[in-house]
């Protein structure tokens, strides 16, 4: 209770349970629906939401220290390109092949790209009014060192050990918040993927991971990923993606079976 008023201290704001209303505007009222006024609560609709702490993100500043990261590795990566397309220019000037610094030239585009939809995906979930979300750190519940989690509180926990870990599970709730059913956890509170074997969810997170690190599993077109992915071990030996190590498998299995056959089919022996 606040001040004797009957107000409940969210931490962002104070609520006025006899009212039903928050008494200030949401610290992010600008990111939030045109249909609500910024003093709703839950979409007006307790039964089915909740608020924790009056606002979007727990903690604004941790989604816009994240951004601001991100928009320090474009810039980073900007002043990498401008020197590769001077090289480019000298290289062109003399007549020999560029095609190497293209090739980087291309990654760096990539890698841009990524992270301009990573800053989306930051907003996508400060946009969201079912949840709060919260960047974390330390083991996700045993499951390692990232992923998402639904904490007693009902906060989404974002866990990451480093940025490129942040950035790739933010991708993961974006994906879900985007998809037909929405976010699911399983029993035990962790995040479901949004396909079967989450090899979608893992291209893309990883791909987003690239875009910040510039390095591991996410560079290369999807199969590239995938395979990367797919051979991924632990530090016990086991691979840590089953479901899409099976996949992979499976579609190498396939691709040798199509080979074969064309083969014999070339020869006039099908």
């Amino acid at each position: 209770m606040e001040l004797d008023l009957g107000w409940y201290d969210y931490g962002a704001r104070n609520y006025d349970a006899a009212i039903g209303r928050f008494v200030q505007v949401d610290p992010l009222a600008s990111a939030m629906q045109e249909n609500y006024s910024p003093y709703h609560y839950v979409k007006n609709n307790p039964i089915r939401y909740m608020d924790p702490t009056g606002m979007i993100w727990e903690d604004q500043e941790q989604a816009d220290e994240l951004k601001e990261r991100i928009n320090k590795r474009k810039d980073q990566i900007a002043k990498k390109r401008g020197k590769l397309e001077a090289r480019i220019a000298k290289r062109e000037g003399k007549g020999k092949s560029t095609d190497r610094l293209e090739g980087k030239i291309a990654t760096l585009d990539e890698r841009t790209s990524q992270l301009d939809q990573s800053i989306s995906d930051i907003e996508a979930l400060g946009a969201d009014q079912e949840n709060t979300f919260r960047l974390a750190k330390g083991d996700n519940q045993g499951a390692g060192k990232h992923g998402v989690s639904k904490g007693d509180d009902g906060v989404i926990n974002i866990y990451g050990s480093n940025t490129g870990l942040h950035i790739h599970e933010v991708r993961h709730v974006a994906l879900s918040l985007d998809s037909e059913n929405g976010m699911e956890f399983s029993s035990n509170n962790l995040l479901k993927p949004t396909t079967p074997t989450g090899r979608v969810d893992e291209i893309e997170g990883y791909k987003a991971q690239f875009g910040y690190t510039g390095s591991g599993p996410g560079a290369g077109s999807n199969d590239e990923v995938v395979q990367n992915i797919a051979n991924m071990k632990d530090g016990k030996g086991d691979y840590v993606y089953p479901a899409i190590r099976q996949y992979y498998l499976n579609r190498q299995k396939g691709l040798r079976r199509s080979k074969k056959f064309y083969k014999k089919l070339e020869k006039g022996k099908q």
